[in-house]
């Protein structure tokens, strides 16, 4: 009956596990509070991973250098004139795209150098302009504004498309509005063709998959590109040109452009926003963007292995659990960034790493502790009335079986008895005969628990003791005798109401049935068996 309530007792405890385990990895996928693991598990899947830079692909930055070799200002729209030598020295070289992270949005000071710039572009033909997104602010709503080229230009290009990204938030890829396509998204469908077929739905989310560190793709100075000094006549052949600042978006001056990136935790610094769309670029046209685990598909997979994890950790004990927990750790971390470079599919993989495993491991090696000092407390309240408090103790640091059923030992049986007690008791009211009793057992039980015995039960008068069991003792038998005279020693000549204590006494040593005897309702821990019985004699 004990063991069949420990056990669903323990059972208890491993549901409850497996239920908080899973609830707690799924309730880190779905609520809000498991955004920024979700972040990290993104980025923590590029501390091992550079790609090669792609060899058709070139930046053209816009920095501080051309500032200051080409005499621009920060402030102000450059000469146009400048865009309209270096494309068409891009024209001669043979490039195969040329997009512009730069708004061309109105018109300068210099007209012909705009209409310079406008025939460059269409002597080009394979120019995308780009546009962004204004904010009109109403009485009752905000509505987003395109903030595209001038007419001039844009009726000179090849086409035009939005340039954004997420300051807040720059790992997805951005692929425009509803109304209005983005740079990338019409750069790749123009280059390769059939690609919005196999694409996929142009406004599902898709994150960006970075080849490298900031300044991992092939980049030249703009002043040394338009100077055209230094470099090879092929330089730019069959290359898609990226045009951008470095450091400021729009026209130089206009504000910063620089977005962190997964290799900024390790101290790699900040990419320009011309990177960032050189990046998606890529990712569009070889369609190796990342995607994320629909939340369903993430939800079932973190509460699976929630499951797993605390009914395969709560059955440990604490130190093969933590082994264990290490070896789950170091597993799913190891699959879930193989995998996610394998079907370009990741997920919130922190989720079961970070926050099931320690947490399981902690509720298993917890659990683990609070069933054995369970089991302890239990062990030392039964044998604290048959033991002294330091046996008791003993008896609870083991692993004591309290289920019923015994075992033969080699025990020393000892029976005490009160001389005369039938008589006594025909003639003594029951306050006396209780009062009487009580005092006896006193001087009996000293003695027996001092020497290492243990007490199995008063029967009327008498009083059952036995060393050897459940401890083993080697003096067993000395100890035996020792508690016997003790007991002659602290009764002789001592009196309650005028009868003597005077105690008789039998030792026996051999093999009995030692154990929990009895029914499945009710059972003691005794000793039985032909030197017992000789004991009582």
């Amino acid at each position: 009956m004990a063991g069949k309530k420990k056990l669903l007792h323990s059972l208890a405890l491993n549901v409850w596990g497996i239920l908080f385990a899973a609830g707690l990895g799924v309730a880190f996928v779905i609520f809000p509070i498991g955004d920024n693991l979700r972040y990290l598990s993104y980025d923590l899947l590029f501390i091992f991973k550079t790609e090669p830079p792609p060899d058709d692909l070139i930046i053209v930055h816009i920095d501080e250098a051309s500032h200051a070799a080409l005499n621009q200002p920060y402030d102000m729209t450059w000469d146009r004139s400048l865009h309209a030598e270096l494309l068409d020295t891009l024209t001669d070289q043979g490039a195969s795209l040329v997009l512009y992270d730069i708004v061309f949005e109105l018109p300068s000071s210099n007209e012909k150098s705009d209409i310079a710039f406008a025939d460059a572009i269409r002597r080009n033909g394979k120019v995308i302009l780009g546009a962004s997104l204004g904010r009109v602010y109403g009485t009752y709503s905000t509505q987003a504004k395109i903030i595209g080229p001038t007419p001039l230009f844009r009726k000179a290009a090849l086409d035009w498309g939005l340039l954004e990204v997420d300051p807040i938030e720059p790992r997805r890829i951005i692929t425009g509005i509803p109304d209005r396509k983005s740079v990338t998204w019409e750069a790749a469908a123009h280059l390769k063709p059939g690609f919005e077929k196999t694409a996929g739905p142009r406004l599902a989310e898709r994150w960006l998959n970075y080849l490298g560190p900031p300044n991992h793709f092939p980049s030249i100075s703009f002043h040394q590109a338009h100077a055209d000094k230094g470099i090879a006549d092929d330089f730019f052949k069959d290359k898609v040109v990226f045009i951008g600042s470095k450091y400021q978006t729009g026209f130089s001056g206009s504000g910063k452009d620089t977005f962190t990136t997964p290799y900024s935790i390790q101290g790699s610094g900040l990419a320009s926003g011309v990177e960032i769309h050189a990046t998606a670029f890529h990712n569009l046209k070889e369609g190796t963007w990342l995607v994320r685990l629909k939340m369903p598909w993430e939800a079932l997979a973190v509460g699976l292995y929630g499951i797993f994890l605390a009914a395969f950790l709560g059955n440990l004990q604490p130190r093969t659990g933590l082994i264990a927990g290490c070896i789950c750790f170091l597993g799913v971390t190891a699959f879930s960034v193989l995998t996610a470079w394998e079907t370009l599919t990741f997920y919130s993989w922190l989720v079961p790493a970070c926050i099931q495993t320690p947490t399981v491991l902690i509720w298993a090696v917890g659990t683990q502790y609070y069933v054995e000092n369970r089991r302890k407390k239990h062990l030392k309240n039964a044998f604290s009335a048959y033991l002294s408090p330091t046996m008791a103790e003993q008896i609870a640091e083991r692993d004591f079986d309290l289920s019923p059923g015994g075992s033969i030992r080699d025990v020393t049986i000892m029976f005490t008895d009160l001389e005369g007690f039938t008589k006594l008791s025909e003639h003594s009211n029951p306050q006396e005969i209780t009062h009487i009793l009580n005092t006896y057992f006193n001087y009996t039980t000293v003695p027996i628990l001092n020497t290492g015995g243990t007490i199995l039960k008063f029967i009327g008068d008498a009083v059952l003791a036995v060393w050897g069991a459940p401890l083993d003792d080697e003096d067993q038998a000395d100890h035996a005798v020792e508690a016997a005279l003790d007991v002659i020693d602290s009764t002789h000549g001592k009196k309650v109401y005028g009868h003597p204590l005077r105690t008789r006494i039998g030792i026996n040593s051999g093999k009995d049935l030692v154990g929990n005897l009895g029914s499945n309702f009710r059972f003691d821990y005794t000793v039985i068996g032909d030197n017992t019985n000789m004991a009582s004699r």
